[in-house]
């Protein structure tokens, strides 16, 4: 995993894996409101987190406008060592019940 955080804080996002995640962004979006039930329900979160619903009509246009840049400086100032938590998992195979 620290190699890859390297990797994502030192190198672009190829251009192939960056249009893969627009796609499903784009597509994540679409599928949520796709149903009225998913259309209330993102018009009711845009109301009371944002305090404006009509925020619905902008939303994808800000995730599309994010650039390869603009997720490697993310990681550059998220992906550091203060900001991880590291879980040792040590199996005991005592504890087992049979």
């Amino acid at each position: 995993m620290n190699e890859e955080f390297e990797r994502v804080k030192n190198e672009l996002v190829s251009e192939k894996e960056f249009q893969k995640l627009r796609n499903q962004i784009e597509n994540d979006f679409i599928t949520r409101n796709q149903s009225v039930a998913g259309i209330a329900e993102s018009l009711a979160n845009y109301h009371m987190y944002l305090g404006n619903a009509s925020l619905i009509n902008t939303e994808i246009e800000k995730y599309l406008a994010v650039t390869r840049e603009d997720l490697m400086n993310a990681a550059k100032k998220y992906y550091t060592k203060e900001n991880r938590v590291v879980l040792y998992f040590v199996h005991d195979p005592s504890l087992l019940k049979e």
